[in-house]
């Protein structure tokens, strides 16, 4: 039965993934609405956020995750607090990062993967 398993697995090379750690200063406008999938030939399917901000006041200190997932709907607003994880389709899912305040205490942070 392993090697049954085994063997219904995609080879080693056919897996992608990129990861990057995106920080916003204080003061920092956010980043425009968007679609992480840019085209047929932009292999990302899946993203992957997880935030690390300690202390984080979503009010005070903005910096949300804005996911746009229905045009009749509201869009989602999902504040970047600690071991936070939020995974979305890169091609359905427009999203958008708000202003960070300038009085926020530290950087956003968030590790992104795809």
């Amino acid at each position: 039965a392993h090697d049954d398993a085994r063997r219904s697995l995609l080879p080693a090379a056919s897996y992608l993934s990129h990861a990057m750690l995106s920080a916003y200063a204080p003061g920092c406008r956010g980043f425009a609405r968007h679609y992480d999938r840019t085209g047929p030939d932009d292999p990302r399917r899946l993203t992957a956020v997880y935030y690390l901000n300690e202390h984080w006041d979503a009010k005070a200190h903005g910096g949300d995750l804005v996911l746009y997932t229905n045009p009749n709907k509201s869009p989602v607003h999902i504040s970047p607090e600690r071991d936070t994880l939020v995974l979305f389709w890169s091609d359905e899912v427009e999203h958008e990062v708000t202003a960070v305040s300038s009085n926020a205490d530290a950087p956003r942070l968030a590790i992104s993967v795809w």
